[in-house]
């Protein structure tokens, strides 16, 4: 099986996040969220910025700010991109 290891995500990934929850332990939250990038951005300086229509309210989300791509790229504990075909 041919793997695809590029964490860089695009328009029309899926996008699964299991945060790791610091200090709370009495969560009655599920344990990850799932959505589709539906839209990147990128500023002056190249960095990105994904927007997120996750499949329910995700508490950790801004929809005004969307999450940085190089948050997604590198915290691979919480992050697991599921690249579009």
């Amino acid at each position: 099986m041919l793997m695809n290891n590029d964490r860089n995500a695009s328009v029309g990934d899926m996008i699964i996040h299991t945060p790791r929850v610091r200090g709370n332990n009495n969560v009655d939250e599920p344990n990850n969220w799932i959505g589709i990038v539906h839209k990147i951005t990128r500023d002056k300086w190249g960095h990105g910025t994904a927007f997120i229509t996750w499949t329910r309210k995700h508490p950790y989300y801004n929809e005004e700010h969307g999450e940085a791509c190089v948050n997604i790229h590198n915290l691979y504990r919480e992050y697991e991109v599921i690249k579009r075909k």
